[in-house]
């Protein structure tokens, strides 16, 4: 009974680690093809940029 376990545990530890090793490979790929277009000139970073103001609602502005 406790060896079917062991063999259980190990085979969920051993799936539960390819995913994660998937997940990493899906994340360096995403971030790989991120990087590439800013750098490529795809993306247009001369132009005006918007301001962005961010108000926490708070009234400290009374």
């Amino acid at each position: 009974m406790k060896k079917n376990l062991r063999d259980r545990d190990a085979l969920v530890r051993a799936l539960l680690l390819l995913f994660m090793l998937v997940a990493v490979c899906f994340i360096i790929r995403g971030a790989k093809h991120m990087v590439s277009t800013v750098f490529s000139g795809k993306v247009e970073t001369n132009g005006p940029r918007p301001c962005v103001v961010i108000d926490a609602g708070h009234g400290g502005g009374k």
